[in-house]
């Protein structure tokens, strides 16, 4: 089932002249209709329905496959927020139709252009056992989009066929600021990492993303439903294993591109891209499945890139997947030291959360042991800057664990153990300055 949800002028304008016509090109639906039971339905109000029968491009889409309405209300859903949980309430409406039919669900929006043979692809995926294919899609600028995908439309077809290399350089070139602004390395205002993109050449990004959109569900036949949105909050309840997901990894095989408006715009935050902020927003924001989405490399590219760059950057990022992992469990170390009253160490540790350069240099293992001493052995410390103050913390602070010893382990996050100690020796003085 091919199933979306669409109300008011510039979503339905916007699906019929792009959205339906991407669906029309011969790799995706004629193709999928040839070898599979399917299905297209809109989700619509009953005055949106009447505009969208009448337009030809519903009238061909409806010659190549079975096609009908299913009813909404009227509620006017006005701020970003209302429309998020009006579509949400829709969604989960068409998961339970999906139980009931035993049907995938093909997820669609009606800002959705698709590439040809996207659809295909999802159906091969779907053949071969995949019950959740996901992938974060670009976000592209409609003005200027628009106008760019032109070229590519067959009016006597009355499809658009692009293809996705094709595709993925509209996308770069128009590409919103929702999604240039995450973009590793320019020190500019961005939004909040919802994913993070590297570039690997002109025409080529490496990205990494804590929230993927689902583009085919086979719901159980459980009652899980969406709690906010499909991407964040229904696939880790539905699919609690992160390894059961079927992540599309690179836009040679399948691309779609969202269609915005320029000042499609939310979440503002005023600091640039850095591991301090990605972790702090990763500790608050984040789960521990949703990281290890984070941990997958998606390749987008528009012209062919030497495997030897992707491999380089894939490192570098894993590198940063591991280092906000990391500073995740001691954003939860942190949190504990506060709570336990370790006003000092808190501080101390504080400091080393806010310093970049410093997080790089105090990687963890996945479990490590902290030695914790007293708040009044550990004031020496506070003169440090925190380069020096990271040195000094690792060296001192975290040591093997004796399990011979007579201590109490207390559980902090994800492996990372608390050890009260007292009888450490006196600090070191605080180095001299270079000067």
């Amino acid at each position: 089932m091919l199933a979306k949800c669409v109300w008011g002028e510039t979503y339905v304008r916007t699906m019929l002249d792009y959205n339906l016509p991407s669906l029309l090109a011969e790799g995706n639906l004629p193709a999928v209709a040839a070898a599979h039971d399917i299905e297209h339905v809109i989700y619509t109000t009953r005055a949106d329905a009447a505009v969208i029968a009448a337009h030809p491009a519903y009238g061909r889409l409806a010659r190549v496959v079975p096609t009908r309405f299913e009813d909404i209300d009227n509620g006017g859903a006005t701020g970003y927020g209302a429309v998020i949980r009006r579509m949400n309430t829709i969604h989960n409406r068409i998961l339970r139709d999906c139980r009931t039919h035993g049907a995938i669900w093909l997820f669609d929006q009606p800002d959705h252009v698709w590439a040809d043979g996207a659809l295909v692809h999802l159906a091969r995926r779907s053949e071969a056992g995949a019950r959740c294919c996901v992938f974060p899609a670009i976000r592209t600028v409609a003005e200027r989009v628009m106008p760019a995908l032109e070229p590519f439309r067959r009016v006597a077809e009355g499809c658009i066929t692009v293809s996705p290399p094709a595709l993925v350089r509209i996308a770069l070139e128009h590409m919103h600021v929702h999604d240039m602004a995450r973009v590793w390395g320019p020190e500019t205002a961005t939004i909040w990492p919802h994913h993070i993109s590297w570039r690997v050449g002109p025409q080529a990004l490496l990205r990494r993303a804590f929230f993927h959109q689902p583009f085919t569900v086979a719901p159980g036949q459980d009652s899980v439903e969406a709690e906010r949105s499909v991407d964040m909050h229904y696939i880790d309840r539905a699919f609690p294993d992160p390894d059961t997901l079927d992540f599309i990894t690179d836009t040679n095989e399948f691309f779609v591109l969202e269609v915005s408006t320029q000042f499609h715009v939310i979440d503002p935050n005023p600091h640039p891209l850095t591991l301090p902020l990605v972790a702090t927003w990763a500790s608050a924001n984040t789960s521990a499945y949703q990281r290890a989405c984070f941990g997958r490399a998606i390749r987008i590219q528009a012209e062919p890139v030497p495997e030897r760059r992707w491999k380089r950057m894939e490192r570098h990022t894993a590198r940063v997947h591991a280092a906000v992992d990391a500073t995740v469990r001691l954003h939860g170390l942190h949190g504990w030291l506060r709570d336990d009253g370790r006003v000092v160490a808190a501080r101390l540790l504080g400091r080393v959360l806010r310093d970049a350069a410093a997080l790089r240099r105090s990687m963890l293992p996945k479990a490590a042991t902290f030695l914790l001493p007293p708040d009044s052995w550990l004031a020496g410390f506070e003169g440090l800057a925190p380069a020096a103050l990271v040195d000094r913390l690792t060296g001192l602070l975290l040591r093997p664990y004796d399990a011979g010893q007579d201590r109490q382990a207390i559980m902090v996050g994800d492996g990372l153990a608390v050890l009260p100690v007292s009888d450490m020796p006196a600090p070191l003085p605080p180095p001299r300055s270079p000067s």
